[in-house]
């Protein structure tokens, strides 16, 4: 403990050069300077009357060199000081740059068709691709979304899906299978870690498939698909969290999948620096633990018996 105490002071003198010159100036002139003077012990040489001399000559260097060392600290915290606003200034025009030039997706253009199974889409650019089926029965019917994300910043948007796409039904017993249908739908799948840039003013294309069979009994009133995206601006200073949220309703009755009416939103949350962003499976997966929990309490609570006691007249 005390090797390590000593180790401690030793580096904080070597750390600050003030006080080490100081320790250097204490061990080398003035103690051997008290014993070059005459004393009683009879070790000194240098006369008391001529001591006078000697100690304004060393004090003269002395004086000199802390001078010299007051000027070159002086001159290094300035440069400290410069690099640090010179610094600031770089930040503050990064951050302003981050603000004049920031990245903003909107979605408010898209077109949703059902289609027999052996219909052929007309040729399109599109940047990603997902596609599932819901159901077992032999299909029938393809349900065709192509949904347009707009880049409404001046800036690049650089795009990544920070996790796996998630697909949700309502009651929660739908039979959902994702599909790769061929190699260059492959390269495109979303999937977690997928990235893609969006230019300023430009447009992201997502094809989305569903596969079904109109004859069967699905029991589900609605599909929701969520595409966890998050994206940095051209400089990557500022980072935004933004998942993609895409309600579909689903009419048994006349065998059809339809977007609802502002089935579409987006998010363009700015996200703090060094902060995790949550995973939204974790927190559908705890809300509905939660709702299940909440729904045992309720069936273990006894029903309430009321009596109305009437008055007799």
């Amino acid at each position: 403990m005390k090797e390590k105490s000593k180790l401690n002071i030793f580096t904080y003198i070597i750390k600050h050069p003030i006080i080490f010159v100081a320790v250097l100036i204490i061990i080398f002139i003035i103690i051997p300077i008290s014993f070059y003077i005459e004393n009683p012990w009879g070790i000194g040489f240098i006369p008391r009357n001529e001591a006078g001399n000697v100690l304004g000559y060393y004090g003269a260097i002395i004086g000199g060199a802390l001078t010299l060392i007051g000027v070159w600290w002086t001159i290094n915290e300035q440069k400290k000081d410069l690099i640090n606003e010179q610094q600031r200034i770089e930040n503050q025009r990064r951050e302003d740059l981050a603000i004049q030039y920031r990245p903003f997706l909107f979605s408010n253009n898209y077109d949703g068709k059902n289609r027999n199974v052996n219909s052929n889409l007309p040729p399109k650019l599109y940047h990603a691709f997902h596609i599932f089926r819901i159901g077992e029965k032999e299909v029938n019917k393809k349900f065709y979304l192509d949904v347009e994300i707009k880049n409404y910043g001046d800036g690049e948007c650089y795009l990544n899906c920070f996790e796996e796409p998630l697909i949700l039904s309502n009651p929660n017993k739908a039979f959902i299978r994702e599909l790769v249908l061929d190699d260059l739908q492959q390269n495109s799948m979303i999937h977690k870690d997928f990235t893609n840039i969006i230019p300023r003013k430009d447009v992201f294309n997502i094809h989305i498939e569903i596969h079904y069979n109109n004859s069967e009994e699905l029991n589900i009133d609605y599909l929701q698909i969520i595409y966890h995206f998050t994206y940095n601006d051209q400089f990557y200073i500022k980072k935004y969290d933004a998942p993609v949220w895409i309600t579909l309703n689903v009419l048994n009755e006349h065998g059809k999948i339809e977007l609802l009416p502002n089935g579409i939103s987006i998010d363009n949350n700015p996200l703090k620096e060094d902060m995790d962003i949550p995973l939204i499976k974790e927190e559908i997966e705890l809300q509905n633990k939660i709702n299940s929990e909440l729904d045992n309490i309720k069936n273990l609570i006894p029903a309430t018996i009321t009596i109305d006691n009437e008055k007799s007249l």
